[in-house]
């Protein structure tokens, strides 16, 4: 998600064409004209919301001329960087051996079961890695339309972000949709009228755990333990806590935390220019907003398996139970009415130097 944010603010003010919103974060950067951030004195007449400073966004306007067309695309991938780098099984085997020494206790593991893993006989388990795919696709696309006359401009916009996620279950991926209409009309030689409307709509669906538990998993489950029992890829093998990658990571097997968003602003200006002083200006604000969020949270309980050579036999373990399934509907209204007297003059300053001249005899 995209947005902006005052670095260790946790109470500033959003300030979006001249009305405070809570949230931002949606916005489409082809959208913005131009992003502010007011700090001290600056922010003061803001109140004390500002004590940690306001962010000041302003959005595109038309402009007078003939309509044009634009369109932005880009498709493209991304890559985790700083992902935890664990051991393979030679190293986490000589490791632990080294600690047993190092204690004065016997070593875990011959060198003929580390040969196992060195010379390819049995193969390391890599749970850093497990589940996940190196580059995730990204894709966002863009259209706006600008133009208008001397009475009456306009500025539409609409874009389309899709990004999906690094597992290759799916089951972590996230789309917006935001469009955006800002139109300024001049209805008299007096009146000015501006109506600034947007919205947006955000779907994403994430696992039901996070990601803390499956790097809780990575750096606690030994290279050793095969992520199959029996190598059987129905199976999925016990490892400590149940936090097994395959399972933290498919939402068919662990469940889901789903989020949606819909959000609508409007801003809707009128100005008047007084007679008979000019430069003095009367303007009336009213702003409204409009959220309503569902969530979708189902905890699925799973289990993973043990098998017994001497039995040929799986035994279950369960995890996560008994299933839990959670929804949550929040709704949000905000309405603001600002009105204002603004005196705007540009004086001329002149500055006269009267020379005398003396004459003497």
């Amino acid at each position: 998600e995209i947005g902006v944010r005052l670095v260790g603010s946790e109470m500033c003010i959003r300030d979006s064409d001249g009305v405070p919103r809570p949230d931002m974060n949606a916005l489409d950067p082809n959208e913005i004209e131009s992003v502010s951030v007011l700090k001290d004195a600056s922010a003061a007449i803001y109140g004390v919301r500002a004590a940690n400073g306001v962010i000041l966004i302003t959005t595109k306007k038309g402009t007078a001329g003939k309509t044009q067309l634009n369109y932005n695309g880009f498709f493209g991938y991304q890559k985790a960087i700083g992902l935890p780098d664990v051991l393979d099984a030679v190293g986490y085997m000589t490791l632990m051996n080294e600690r047993e020494l190092n204690n004065n206790r016997p070593i875990l593991f011959t060198k003929e079961q580390i040969d196992e893993y060195r010379n390819g006989t049995k193969q390391s388990t890599d749970w850093a890695h497990m589940g996940q795919r190196e580059f995730a696709p990204q894709q966002q696309h863009n259209i706006s339309v600008n133009g208008g006359t001397e009475k009456v401009t306009y500025f539409v916009n609409f874009s389309y972000l899709d990004q999906d996620g690094f597992f290759e279950s799916n089951s972590l991926n996230y789309q917006r949709y935001n469009i955006r209409s800002n139109i300024s009309a001049q209805l008299t030689k007096r009146i000015k009228a501006e109506a600034f409307i947007g919205a947006w709509m955000d779907d994403k669906q994430n696992m039901s755990q996070n990601s803390s538990q499956l790097y809780k998993g990575v750096w606690s489950t030994e290279p050793i333990i095969p992520a199959y029992a029996n190598d059987n890829p129905e199976y999925l093998n016990k490892v400590a806590d149940g936090l097994h990658p395959l399972a933290i990571t498919d939402r068919d097997i662990s469940g889901y935390n789903d989020r949606e968003r819909k959000n609508f602003s409007g801003t809707f200006n009128l100005e008047y220019k007084i007679p008979y002083i000019d430069g003095l200006v009367a303007k009336g604000s009213y702003s409204y907003d409009y959220q309503v969020q569902d969530n979708k949270i189902f905890n699925k309980a799973f289990n993973l398996w043990e098998y017994n050579k001497d039995t040929d036999t799986y035994k279950s373990s369960a995890y996560m139970s008994p299933s839990k399934i959670k929804r949550e509907y929040i709704k949000k209204e905000h309405t603001l009415l600002q009105l204002s007297l603004a005196y705007k003059k540009k004086f001329l300053a002149v500055s006269y130097t009267h020379l005398r001249a003396h004459e003497t005899d």
